[in-house]
């Protein structure tokens, strides 16, 4: 898959992720605690570690419009330093089973 696209093959992936939808997952989600100060050591700056639980999330999701595909990252707790009020979290690490999961090809087969 390249990565250079032309305007055909643009139109043609903004029509497919215009619509995006997974089905037929199966998800584990586990939070839990981790060392604020290590947290502080990972996130970039501008974000410092917020209140809530960093988690692990892996899926397999048999079907979506870019084919089946399996998943997991790490998500941090963070806050922006310029907003304290905003709360949300931070992926640490993403892994993805197929490169078509996350930028549809026409024509690529999709495995996993």
């Amino acid at each position: 898959m390249g990565y250079v696209k032309n305007p055909e093959e643009i139109a043609e992936l903004q029509a497919v992720l215009a619509k995006p939808h997974a089905r037929d997952g199966r998800v584990l989600y586990v939070p839990f605690d981790t060392d604020v100060d290590f947290v502080r050591e990972v996130l970039p700056p501008g974000l410092e570690p917020g209140a809530g639980p960093a988690s692990l999330t892996i899926g397999d999701w048999r079907g979506s419009n870019a084919g089946p595909y399996r998943a997991a990252f790490l998500m941090v707790s963070a806050v922006p330093e310029h907003d304290k009020n905003l709360r949300g979290t931070y992926c640490l690490s993403f892994f993805i089973s197929n490169e078509s999961a996350i930028l549809p090809d026409s024509g690529a087969s999709s495995t996993v």
